[in-house]
């Protein structure tokens, strides 16, 4: 969204924008200046927890025969949520005992769907939580929509309890937009289940599991596959690299020309890295769920043209940025095997968005190995493949923080971004012109108006609705009016 302010008179004075508050770019302008102001629409991950304890008691949680503990919520916020991380809350904060994972998973309540679900671990980022006994772990997820309705949230516990929960006589605050309904439980599942009986006494809290958030509807996005022309074909080789497992690290890069980047926008957001299993693989990927300890990913621009790239992997980044740095673990049957090619699964959402600056792309990966004894081969090119060496290239190295690589097959990835509009506001003679760029090609976009900006966005009122060029641009004119009162302008992007 882009909120711009309209004086009620005229006044010649210099207004300076005003730092952003997420995906609002606030300002406000004089008539007879220019104000430029760089607009963000896609959220940092991992937002406000959704409903934190503030007290209560903690205890031991174990699950022998299957029990998953969570609560119902209610997304009460107009125009919606975006959940962009699920938690577990760690006893003391200093990791789990025993090297305990806690699945957590988010449903609609209604339909019983899984939504999205994440194996929280002592190496997931560590997030404030109101309780003065510990914080929440929580990991990134792919930035999901929650229209307003009755959602869950839910932790598989384990059959011998090592950490503990607050568990009894909770007092919580749930965030604006949200709202905790009750507790809930499921017994007997060995697996992940949503919880949907109420416990045994009025006493009991499960925290247990949350969700992060951020308000609003979900950024336009968009997904390219690289190299391009390998949309709807098969690769020519399979590699597990990126999904080595127990005692076997790799360090992994790869460099994609634009060329190859499939149409990829320039100043887009990349958000997520999505891969497919080789066109040989019979059954799907894992069979359990897998974690690495520690997965790192860092995207940068390229210092090398492909045909110089070095071995030496430091020497073929500029002005990296380190996007991806913690636990990674995979739900069973995150990659499948239903078509050929098979279907894009999600590797890694990135907990800090990766601004595509035009030209190469530099992808480079470190892993310790998971603590899995199963592996899986994925999509790749094989140095024979037209293209390699002039569009795309990549080296590997059999140790997590290898200095030097081999050259080795690419990765067929699937690269999922958002739009992140810019605009520039000119006056022309008794006119206020919007020009903006880099947004989505032929999208719509709503010209919205209130005198207070605080108003959710269902209750502004439209002046105009239009689409994107397609180049991604637009141009939008207003009369100055000093005799109206002070009032806003938001782009809206459905």
């Amino acid at each position: 969204m882009i909120t711009i302010t309209l004086p009620s008179a005229e006044t010649v004075r210099k207004t300076a924008p005003r730092d952003p508050p997420k995906t609002l770019c606030s300002i406000k302008i004089t008539t007879l200046i220019t104000v430029f102001c760089a607009v963000a629409l896609s959220r940092a991950q991992a937002g406000t927890i959704g409903v934190d304890p503030t007290s209560g008691g903690t205890a031991l949680a174990s699950g022998f025969g299957g029990l998953t503990l969570g609560w119902e919520f209610e997304v009460s916020a107009t125009d919606g949520i975006v959940v962009d991380g699920l938690g577990f809350w760690d006893h003391q904060s200093d990791g789990f005992l025993f090297g305990q994972t806690f699945p957590v998973g988010l449903w609609d309540a209604s339909t019983g769907t899984l939504l999205r679900d994440s194996v929280i671990t002592s190496a997931s980022t560590l997030k404030p939580s109101l309780h003065a006994d510990g914080d929440w772990r929580v990991n990134s997820v792919s930035p999901l929509f929650l229209a307003p309705g009755f959602y869950r949230v839910g932790a598989l516990m384990p059959e011998s309890g090592a950490n503990q929960i607050v568990d009894y006589g909770a007092t919580v605050q749930s965030a604006t937009g949200v709202s905790l309904v009750g507790y809930l439980r499921q017994i007997g599942s060995p697996t992940l289940a949503m919880p949907d009986t109420p416990p045994p006494t009025l006493d009991n809290a499960y925290f247990g599991p949350t969700f992060t958030f951020t308000l609003g509807p979900l950024a336009p996005s968009g997904a390219v596959v690289a190299p391009g022309n390998f949309i709807a074909t098969n690769g020519t080789a399979g590699l597990n690299t990126l999904l080595r497992n127990n005692g076997l690290p790799r360090t992994y890069q790869m460099q994609f020309t634009p060329a190859a980047l499939g149409g990829l926008p320039v100043g887009v957001r990349i958000t997520e890295l999505r891969f497919r299993l080789d066109t040989n693989a019979v059954a799907a990927f894992p069979g359990n769920t897998v974690t690495w300890s520690d997965y790192e990913v860092t995207l940068a621009q390229a210092a090398n043209p492909i045909s110089g790239m070095s071995t030496n992997f430091a020497s073929n980044l500029l002005s990296p940025v380190l996007v991806k740095s913690g636990a990674l673990s995979l739900s069973p049957n995150s990659f499948t095997t239903s078509a050929s090619p098979n279907p894009f699964g999600s590797l890694v959402v990135f907990d800090t968005p990766y601004v595509y600056q035009g030209g190469d792309l530099v992808m480079l990966f470190r892993h310790p190995g998971s603590d899995s004894v199963s592996t899986a081969f994925l999509d790749a090119l094989n140095s024979s493949t037209p293209g390699y060496g002039t569009d795309f290239r990549a080296f590997s190295a059999t140790s997590f923080s290898a200095t030097f690589g081999i050259q080795a097959s690419v990765t067929i990835a699937q690269i999922v971004f958002t739009y992140a509009p810019r605009e520039t506001i000119i006056r022309d003679g008794t006119n206020m012109v919007i020009v903006g760029t880099d947004g989505p090609p032929g999208g719509t976009y709503h010209i919205m108006t209130s005198t207070n900006i605080t108003l959710p966005i269902s209750q502004w009122i439209p002046l105009a609705t239009n689409l994107f060029d397609s180049s991604g641009s637009f141009r939008y004119t207003n009369a100055i009016n000093a005799d109206l009162p002070a009032r806003f302008l938001r782009i809206a992007l459905p």
